[in-house]
C-alpha cells in the first residue's frame, strides 16, 4: 500500500486597483478660480481660513453675480465627486457640469445661516465613467432673493474606482500527512484595514480578502 502526498492549493484575492478618496481644498493646483484672483483689496475672490474650512482654506466670491466661476482638472480618474462648501443666507444656486455637459444644480441658499457655520457637503454625484472629469461649477441667478447669491468652495472629495479581484493561483504544497485546513467564519474573514498617508490631501484606503480552498487526494494500493 502506498500513500500519495496530499496537495493544498490557496487562492489569494489580489485588487488590480486600490479604491481611494481624494480630497481637493481650493489651494490645490486642480482647482481654478475665474476670475482669477489677485493679491490686492480688488479681487473678487476671498481665500482664507474660514470657520471649519479644511486644510485652512476656504474661497468666497465677492462679486455676487453671475461672472464668478470655479474650474477643477481631476489629477485622477474618479466615478463618484461630493462638493463641499458653505450655506448663504444671501441666496446661493450653483450649477455643476462635468465635461460640459450633465448639468446639475446645487442650492446653497440657508436663510438661518451666519457666519460661524461650517462647511457642508451640498452635493453629490456617482456612476461617472472612470476618467479624469474636467469639472465646472458657476454662479446663477437665485429667484428666491432676485439676485446671485455667494458661490464659495471648501473642498471636493474625488472617488476613484472600486477594486476589482481577480484569483491567483499559489504554488501547491505537498505533505505526506493530510491537514485540516478548514477554518470559521470568523477566522477566513479576518484581516487589517491599513490606513494610507494623505498624498496631495489624499487618504486611499484598502483591505485584501483572502479564500481558501483545499483539494485532498488520497490514493491507495
Amino acid at each position: 500500500m502506498r500513500l500519495l502526498s496530499a496537495q493544498v492549493v490557496c487562492f489569494a484575492f489580489i485588487p488590480f486597483a486600490l479604491a481611494g478618496l481624494v480630497p481637493l481644498s481650493v489651494a490645490n493646483s486642480a482647482v481654478t478660480l475665474q476670475p482669477a484672483p489677485t493679491n490686492d483689496a480688488q479681487s473678487l475672490w476671498a481665500v482664507f481660513n474660514a470657520p471649519g474650512s479644511f486644510n485652512g482654506s476656504a474661497a468666497f466670491y465677492k462679486g455676487f453675480d453671475i461672472n464668478g466661476g470655479i474650474t477643477i482638472r481631476s489629477p485622477v480618474a474618479f466615478v463618484a465627486l461630493e462638493f463641499w462648501a458653505y450655506q448663504r443666507s444671501d441666496g446661493g444656486i450653483l450649477q455643476i457640469t462635468f465635461d460640459g455637459a450633465q448639468a446639475s444644480r446645487i442650492d446653497i441658499y440657508n436663510s438661518t445661516s451666519d457666519g460661524n457655520a461650517i462647511p457642508m457637503m451640498l452635493f453629490k454625484v456617482a456612476d461617472l465613467e472612470n476618467t479624469a472629469h474636467v469639472v465646472q461649477i458657476t454662479n446663477l441667478q437665485d429667484q428666491r432673493v432676485g439676485k446671485a447669491g455667494q458661490l464659495n468652495m471648501d473642498h471636493l472629495v474625488l472617488y476613484t474606482q472600486d477594486p476589482v479581484s481577480t484569483p491567483v493561483v499559489s504554488t501547491p504544497a505537498s505533505s505526506a500527512q493530510a491537514t485540516n485546513t478548514a477554518k470559521t467564519p470568523q477566522e477566513a474573514n479576518s484581516g487589517t484595514d491599513p490606513n494610507g498617508s494623505a498624498v496631495s490631501l489624499s487618504t486611499p484606503a484598502f483591505v485584501l480578502s483572502f479564500g481558501i480552498s483545499a483539494s485532498f487526494l488520497a490514493l491507495f494500493l
